[in-house]
């Protein structure tokens, strides 16, 4: 099953495209304010299947979280959640045949949110890594951004509104699921 785990970022806005199954049913979740619509979606191509689910509302953006997996013809499978387009789940054989997950991840999108620690699999960034005082110079021009480890002393992985606790527009491919997150100017330093 071919995973790309290379960083793939667009600068540019995505418009949500909504997604066909060949049985096209709908479910309808009712919310005390407004109805969310989550379409179901089972696909298959060449041994690949691909099943979408709700993950769970993510409470700060009151959006709901939709987890994909990805299972090939033997049955290894990768979940991915469009909140910080995390790997949530990686189920292979194991020696005696015998698929085991061998990750740590959440099976909804709560404590992701709530305990990001350690960024679980989430997409980290725009920056991964440290940078000393929160501050760089790009083009003689100095930036200054949140300082969120080291009590204050430096910026990590993108900060407290990093790309892992972002919900990332998600598109299927035939073969795997491209993730997308328009990161707006100057957000976040």
């Amino acid at each position: 099953m071919p995973i790309d785990f290379q960083p793939h970022f667009y600068h540019a806005p995505v418009v949500f495209q909504q997604l066909v199954s060949a049985n096209n049913n709908y479910k309808i979740y009712q919310q005390p304010k407004m109805d969310i619509f989550i379409k179901n979606t089972d696909f298959n191509y060449d041994g690949i299947k691909i099943e979408q689910r709700p993950f769970g509302k993510i409470k700060k953006t009151k959006e709901q979280a939709i987890l994909y997996t990805i299972t090939n013809k033997n049955g290894a499978s990768v979940n991915l959640s469009t909140f910080g387009a995390t790997i949530t789940g990686i189920k292979v054989p194991d020696k005696n045949g015998k698929l085991v997950d061998v990750t740590q991840g959440y099976t909804t999108v709560t404590p992701y949110e709530k305990y990001p620690v350690g960024h679980a699999g989430g997409t980290i960034g725009p920056y991964a890594n440290k940078i000393s005082d929160g501050k760089f110079i790009l083009n003689n021009k100095e930036y200054f951004l949140e300082c969120n480890k080291d009590n204050g002393k430096t910026h990590s992985h993108g900060g407290t509104q990093g790309f892992d606790v972002q919900n990332w527009n998600a598109k299927v491919l035939k073969d795997g699921i491209e993730f997308s997150y328009l990161k707006k100017d100057m957000e976040n330093g």
